[in-house]
């Protein structure tokens, strides 16, 4: 984590639930650009 950010950060409450979001975002890019490799 982090440890810089999130405790002078007025919206340190932000960064769980984005994470939450962007996990799963990132794992769909890396699908695509695995599949995108195997097709070329």
């Amino acid at each position: 984590m982090p440890v810089s950010l999130a405790p002078h950060s007025p919206e340190a409450g932000y960064f769980p639930s984005n994470i939450a979001h962007i996990l799963p975002q990132r794992r769909e890019q890396q699908k695509d650009i695995a599949e995108s490799c195997m097709n070329e």
